[in-house]
């Protein structure tokens, strides 16, 4: 009875190995530019402004095969947008309440940026295009975002040139959001058991919440592109 238990207990081990195999441990650093593409938000505001923005995954990615994988993990990201008014509003002529609608008001120009911090938890498939040392692969996913915190600020450019800064007017944001997630990239050896690899991406998130009782929907793109280190 005893060496059949040893015998079973081997058998399920080696099984457990074998596919521990399969597994890597992933971390992935993904820096991006995110811009707001779709959707109203601050009524008077001319252009939409571009916001340097990252993200830091810890990933477990299963192999399925020669071409085939699967990963998810959990990480720290951050993204937002901003948007920019020349505050040409006109201003009060000779106290009489008349506006010269093409002159510049006190202040130079003003900067509204907004930022999420949030967890993320991505669920991605990939196809490696084929075996070697170097690899190419594609990859496309969705990513969970759960909002941990917001910092909205707001820059008044005086015309001295000096800027004032303060806290924006927050939207309702709600606070689960998702995002889609496309990329195509190298991994390569550098050691035995690590690689690495570089992964222009593309992360497309919908952002919805309300501002003053009216609905907000906004898309954000971020391409970036991601970097890091598989074992």
């Amino acid at each position: 009875m005893k060496p059949l238990l040893l015998f079973v207990f081997c058998t399920l081990s080696l099984t457990a190995a074998a596919q521990w195999d399969n597994f890597h441990l992933k971390l992935d650093f993904f820096p991006n530019l995110s811009l707001a593409t779709s959707g109203p938000f601050s009524p008077g505001m001319d252009d939409r402004l571009p916001k340097f923005s990252g993200a830091l995954h810890l990933r477990l990615e299963w192999s399925l095969g020669t071409h085939w994988a699967v990963e998810t993990g959990l990480g720290y990201s951050n993204m937002g947008f901003g948007e920019k008014s020349r505050l040409r509003f006109g201003n009060q002529q000779d106290g009489q309440g008349s506006f010269d609608p093409d002159q510049v008001g006190e202040a130079e120009s003003l900067r509204l940026m907004y930022c999420s911090h949030a967890l993320e938890v991505p669920l991605a498939i990939r196809y490696y295009l084929g075996p070697g040392s170097t690899r190419f692969y594609l990859t496309q996913g969705l990513a969970a975002r759960l909002t941990l915190a917001r910092s909205n600020r707001q820059f008044l450019k005086g015309p001295d040139g000096r800027t004032e800064v303060d806290l924006a007017r927050e939207a309702d944001w709600d606070a689960f959001a998702f995002s889609t997630l496309t990329g195509a990239g190298v991994e390569f050896y550098t050691a035995e058991h690590t690689r690495l690899f570089v992964e222009p991406r593309l992360q497309v998130s919908f952002f919805r919440g309300e501002l003053d009782g009216e609905a907000l929907r906004t898309t954000v793109l971020s391409p970036g592109v991601g970097v890091g280190v598989k074992w």
